[in-house]
Parts: C-alpha cells; sequence; structure tokens
C-alpha cells in the first residue's frame, strides 16, 4: 500500500531525524533536508503530501530569521505545510495561516517545538485527512496504459530521475477523484493532446453497481482552464447525449476532470475516426448528423456576435496558435519542399509564387508561406459563435445508433462561425486520407477547391479518395447555411487549419511514403486554396479606383482593369504574366509558343496556331471590357501581339 511522504526541513539535523524517525515509526515515508535551498528545490521537483517546516532554518538565535515563513509563502500552495518553532508568537501565527491571493494560507498549521511527539503527530493525521483525502487503499489495475507513460505524455520533456515521482503523483490524482471507491480500472486511452490524456475509468464501490466515467488529466493549469471554460460556454441544459463535469481532483502538478456522458454504453461506443476507418457507413452518417443537427446546435446557443477588433484571417491564426510562426513555417515548408521531391513532386519559389513540377506538367500559385500572413477582408466583419472546442476525430464519440458525445473542452468558447465545420473537414481531408499517389490528391483538391462546394460527385473519382470525398460532401451538406454565401471565409478557415499542420511539422528521420504523400497533400491544398484566396483578397487591391489601364497582381493572382480586380484562369495569368513583362513590346507568336507553352516553335505546325489563338482570346474575355473591341491586347496582323496596359482608346473593329 502506497504510504503519505512528509518533508521535514530544519537547520539542526537531529531536531529534523528525531521527528523523521517518529513520524516512520506511524507509517510515514519521510525525507530531510537542512537548508532552505534544498527544501525549496525538493518542493519543486518532488512529489510530497506535507511538509514540516522549521521557522528559523538558518539561525535560530536570530530573531528576524524567517525563512521557513518565506518557504511555505513561495512553496506550492497545494502542498500543505506545518510550520514548527521553539520561538512560537501570536503574530507569525496569524501571518501563517492568513490566505493569501490563492485563498490558500502560507500554513495549514503552526506548532511548537515544545509539544510532545504525538501532538505533532495528532497534527499530521488531521491535516492529511482535511487537506490531502487521498484513498490509500484504493487498488488500481493499469489496462492500455500505465502510470508511467501517462505521467510521459502529460510531460513530454521529464527528466528520467523524476519519472517514478510523477508516476506516484498520479496515482494519488486517481486516489483523490476515487476516494469513496474500492477499486478502479484505467481502462482505454480515447485521446492524447499535448499535455492532457482523456481515459476511460471504470469505478467499483461496496454496493454499488460499477461506474464508467471519462477523466482527463493534465497538469493544473490547463486543467483549471479547461473546467473555466466548460463551465462558462457549456450548454447550461443537459439533453439525452449530454456530457457534464461530475468531479474534478489536483495534486501538486496534475489535475483531472471527471466526465459522466450521460446515456453512453461505453462498450458500444467508439471515437467518429474508428467508425470512419471500419467502414460503418451508415453509423458515421448518422452520428454526423447528430452532431452537426443537434449537439452543436445546442452548443451555438444562437449567439452570434461581431468580431469588432479582429479579421478572420487573425481570428484564425489566433485559435490555431499560429500568430508568431512564420519564421518557423517558412524553415520547414523549405524542408518539407526537399522530402516530397521523393515523390515526383519539384517545388520551385520565386518572386512569392510558389511552382509545382509533377509529371511534366507544371502549376503556378501564390506562395502560401508568404499569404497567411497578409491581413485580409475576407469574411468581414467576421462572425463568432459558442463551440464546445477543437473537433477531431478522436474526441467525438458515438454509439451505433448514431449517438454523439463531446470529451474535449480545452478551447471551448467563442470561435469563427465555420470553427466547427473546418475543424471536422480539416481532420478528414488531411489526417483521415488513404491516397497513394501525388495525381489522387491533385483530383482531391481540384474538387474541394475548385469544384461545386456541396453538389459534387464522389462516384467520379478513383476509389482512394472516394471515400474521403463522401465523408466532406456529407459534412459540407450539413455546414450552416451561410457557408454558401460566404465560401471564401470557409475556405480560408481552410487554409488556416492546413498551415497550422504545416507549422507542426517536425522536422526528423527519413519519412514513410504515407508519411511524405501527407505533407505534400498539405503543400498542394495550401498552394490551391492560397489561389483562390488571392482572386477574392479585398485588401490586396481597392475595390473602386481612379486608376485607369491594366496591371498584373502577381501575388494575387488577379488584373487589375481601371483599378477593378479581374479572376484570372491559370493559363490566363501565365500568358499575361508574359506578355505583362514585355508591356508595350511586340510579342511574336514564336516566344509566345516557346516561352509560355514550353513548346519548340514549328510555323507549320496548325495545332501551335491554334494554341496560341484560343489562349488570345480567353485572355481577351477576361481582361477586356469588351472582347471584340480590344483596349489592351492588339494584334499586329502577320507580327504578333502587343499589350498596352494604358491604352488611349479602344481600337475600332
Amino acid at each position: 500500500m502506497s504510504k503519505p511522504k512528509i518533508l521535514i526541513a530544519d537547520n539542526i539535523e537531529s531536531v529534523a531525524r528525531t521527528h523523521a524517525e517518529y513520524l516512520e515509526m506511524h507509517g510515514y515515508k519521510v525525507q530531510c533536508v537542512f537548508t532552505p535551498e534544498e527544501c525549496q528545490r525538493l518542493l519543486e521537483e518532488e512529489r510530497f503530501h506535507l511538509a514540516i517546516l522549521d521557522l528559523r532554518m538558518r539561525d535560530d538565535l536570530d530573531e528576524k530569521d524567517i525563512s521557513g515563513f518565506m518557504l511555505a509563502q513561495q512553496g506550492n500552495p497545494r502542498i500543505p505545510k506545518i510550520l514548527l518553532t521553539a520561538f512560537p508568537t501570536w503574530e507569525m501565527a496569524r501571518a501563517s495561516l492568513r490566505l493569501d491571493e490563492s485563498g490558500l494560507p502560507p500554513a495549514v498549521d503552526f506548532a511548537s517545538k515544545l509539544e510532545e511527539m504525538p501532538i505533532l503527530l495528532q497534527r499530521v493525521q488531521n491535516v492529511l485527512a482535511k487537506r490531502v483525502s487521498i484513498n490509500w487503499e484504493l487498488e488500481m489495475e493499469w489496462k492500455a496504459r500505465d502510470h508511467f507513460s501517462l505521467a510521459r505524455m502529460i510531460e513530454p520533456d521529464l527528466a528520467d530521475e523524476r519519472l517514478l515521482d510523477r508516476a506516484e503523483e498520479l496515482e494519488d490524482l486517481f486516489r483523490k477523484l476515487y476516494a469513496q471507491s474500492e477499486r478502479i480500472r484505467i481502462d482505454d486511452l480515447l485521446w492524447h493532446d499535448r499535455r492532457r490524456v482523456a481515459i476511460k475509468v471504470i469505478s467499483f464501490a461496496k454496493d454499488k453497481a460499477p461506474e464508467t466515467m471519462l477523466v482527463v488529466c493534465g497538469t493544473v493549469a490547463d486543467l483549471a482552464e479547461e473546467s473555466r471554460r466548460y463551465q462558462t460556454h457549456a450548454p447550461k441544459s443537459h439533453k439525452s447525449n449530454a456530457t457534464y463535469m461530475h468531479s474534478s481532483a489536483e495534486t501538486a502538478r496534475f489535475a483531472a476532470n471527471v466526465y459522466a456522458l450521460a446515456g453512453c454504453d461505453f462498450d458500444q461506443t467508439h471515437s467518429l475516426l474508428d467508425w470512419y476507418r471500419t467502414d460503418s457507413v451508415k453509423t458515421f452518417v448518422t452520428a454526423l448528423n447528430t452532431l452537426c443537427e443537434r449537439t452543436l446546435v445546442d452548443w451555438r446557443q444562437e449567439n452570434r456576435l461581431l468580431a469588432e477588433s479582429q479579421t478572420l484571417d487573425e481570428l484564425y491564426r489566433a485559435k490555431l496558435g499560429i500568430d508568431a510562426a512564420q519564421a518557423i513555417l517558412a524553415e520547414r515548408m523549405r524542408s518539407m519542399e526537399r522530402q516530397v521531391a521523393a515523390l515526383g513532386l519539384k517545388i520551385e519559389r520565386s518572386n512569392d509564387l510558389f511552382t509545382l513540377r509533377l509529371n511534366g506538367s507544371s502549376v503556378t500559385y501564390p506562395d502560401p508561406a508568404q499569404m497567411v500572413y497578409r491581413k485580409t477582408t475576407i469574411g468581414s466583419p467576421a462572425l463568432l459563435s459558442n463551440v464546445p472546442g477543437s473537433l477531431s476525430g478522436d474526441n467525438v464519440l458515438a454509439d451505433s445508433n448514431g449517438q454523439v458525445w463531446l470529451t474535449d473542452f480545452a478551447s471551448a468558447g467563442l470561435a469563427p462561425l465555420f470553427w466547427n465545420y473546418v475543424a471536422l473537414e480539416s481532420a478528414i481531408r488531411y489526417d483521415w486520407g488513404e491516397s497513394v499517389s501525388t495525381a489522387e490528391l491533385f483530383d482531391l483538391e481540384t474538387c474541394l477547391v475548385e469544384g461545386n462546394f456541396a453538389k459534387f460527385k464522389p462516384g467520379d473519382y478513383e476509389p482512394a479518395i472516394r471515400k474521403q470525398l463522401r465523408a466532406l460532401h456529407e459534412l459540407r451538406r450539413l455546414a450552416p447555411r451561410e457557408t454558401a454565401q460566404d465560401l471564401p471565409a470557409y475556405h480560408l478557415g481552410m487554409f488556416h487549419q492546413a498551415i497550422s499542420r504545416l507549422v507542426q511539422f517536425t522536422n526528423g528521420s527519413q519519412l514513410t511514403r504515407s508519411e511524405l504523400l501527407r505533407l505534400a497533400h498539405l503543400l498542394i491544398s495550401t498552394a490551391m486554396i492560397a489561389r483562390l484566396l488571392a482572386a477574392e483578397n479585398k485588401t490586396a487591391v481597392p475595390s473602386s479606383s481612379s486608376a485607369n489601364g491594366l496591371e498584373l497582381d502577381e501575388v494575387n493572382f488577379i488584373a487589375l482593369i481601371d483599378g477593378n480586380p479581374v479572376r484570372l484562369t491559370e493559363q490566363g495569368f501565365k500568358l499575361l504574366r508574359f506578355l505583362y513583362g514585355r508591356a508595350n513590346q511586340l510579342c511574336t507568336r514564336r516566344e509566345i509558343v516557346e516561352q509560355v507553352f514550353g513548346y519548340e516553335f514549328d510555323e507549320t505546325d496548325e495545332s501551335q496556331e491554334a494554341l496560341v489563338n484560343t489562349a488570345i482570346s480567353r485572355l481577351r474575355s477576361e481582361i477586356e471590357p469588351d472582347p471584340k473591341r480590344p483596349r489592351f491586347l492588339r494584334n499586329e496582323r502577320g507580327r504578333g501581339y502587343r499589350l498596352a496596359i494604358q491604352p488611349a482608346a479602344a481600337l475600332k473593329p
């Protein structure tokens, strides 16, 4: 059986050891230290249930020495402390027991060294009973993960020599949570997110049926914030499939929130991702419908606010924690670009442009790394709604009937209107994929970025991406009606979700093919969405201007016609960029064929003539107010074409 661990700090070694021996005789584990510095170090690094501190730890004859009191003030307030002194005064007793800013006193008891040992023992027993409340008799069965692995998940940088201590502190946490139980089984690990883990725990108590709860463990600060957000933002009326907070507990470093899932049979419940992977299409679709049409509606509570001080892109960057990641993003993208070359995907950068080359073809986009930190008015003014947090395939649970329970509330609160749907789509789109080629990834992204938002046909695509597209088709069908009215705002959210995954990428050893495909997918997706957003970015160019003529905005993939933005096709952009670089100069057909389309010129090749004629005609339809009376792109018969960027007037037919 585990024993309470007590720290005794006294500058007189014989006194400390006498107290320690007596307490050890009565079943306590005791450690002694003899300097304030060593005492402070142990209180910060190790696990103790109680600290007994000498008031004068430097010099017993110095009336001004209150080093023990200072330690009590500065030490972790969750470790109760008894101040022990041979020179007790009422003033010091009052100061020791007065509540501080945390609502706890520096010490919970103030005692004289002149008291008999049994009295000190009684004080220790009282403090442990009232302040610690640990079920020392509790039997614990660790099933899926042990306390060592959980401690490492919560504190990934923990030094090896501290692991045993932290594992024992986690045991203490469960002993506090289940103070009334005889036995518990720490069952399945449901999810792990940074410094928090969610576990299924079954408790057994005398004369009671076994009870299953969801327990989220983490650091004290993280779990306090989770609890605050849940209490503030969760729906107040609990429905049949609600998740509600049952209890909580904390030790010096760890804390846990216990949640009850109303109507949930854990044996028949799996994560949304598990249902997706097991090809349980009906259950997955039913769960997705329940989530979107009931659970998220309850959370939204019809309260929508305008974000007056932040644009939509600023809100996404802040919510995803990528506000200050510009340098990291650029560095990691360069590393990824080198690695995905193993898939045959070549990436080149030039003048804020991002060119993807695959199988002899090339496509140019705005550079996503440059675009992500440019302010935009897309989605402005931004609408905020109440959300449960960041949804993923792991933290949404569902049973075979499609009933749904949420389990992660660490970031509950106000978020952009489409936040829940964008988070779910990003998980399905970027994390659940089974594509085996970059060509399939291009098809997937072309459908999702350039196709009809929710009216595409998954059956028209390759089997490897069909499953993803079916799930995304259903999710988009369930998205709020406002989505159809502001698709760029939805795509802006997807763009930042993909960027956040690029920021989180850690450059390690050689990657597997599936890992490389995921990186390639993120790079392809951010590039395609960047082009769509660039054309919609109304902050890059004014909506109206007194400027006359034609300008090319290469960053945003648009032309400015008399100050008004015009969206360009990929071919139109490439041709206009070539002509714009030679503005007011004659450009021959040979130059266009060789430098725009990359073919060797053959004046007898009729297909080349048709290619140029078609490209010129399409570009005129994009940039000319009246293509039959061109102002900008003029034909000089038998010689070539000239782009006049500030023409005086339209040519006569």
